[in-house]
């Protein structure tokens, strides 16, 4: 992306895209049945949680994670990315263990 000269802001989105629209969906996957799978040790209950949450964690995720990373590409400086990516890293998974474990 960054090979064709487009301006830094652009580069950032579509490094946010990419990563929101392939990677996320079955890494999010995978994170919850792991969650729900090691909570309940039951593979149809962990089948349904994932049904019944993916949706609603995965909008979650685009709305969280997309504006982080946009401010971070954009704002952080680049010593305190990790930290700050960190931070919010912290956050979501407290909120996909709260969220996984009350269904």
């Amino acid at each position: 992306v960054s090979a064709m000269k487009l301006p830094s802001y652009l580069v950032s989105i579509v490094k946010v895209a990419i990563t929101q629209i392939v990677m996320t969906p079955p890494f999010l996957v995978f994170t919850l049945a792991y969650i729900k799978y090691f909570l309940s040790f039951d593979t149809h209950e962990t089948v349904i949680a994932v049904k019944k949450t993916f949706a609603v964690a995965l909008l979650t995720n685009w709305k969280v994670w997309t504006v982080a990373q946009a401010v971070n590409f954009q704002v952080v400086p680049l010593e305190y990315r990790v930290l700050f990516g960190n931070m919010i890293a912290l956050w979501w998974n407290i909120y996909l263990s709260l969220t996984t474990s009350a269904n």
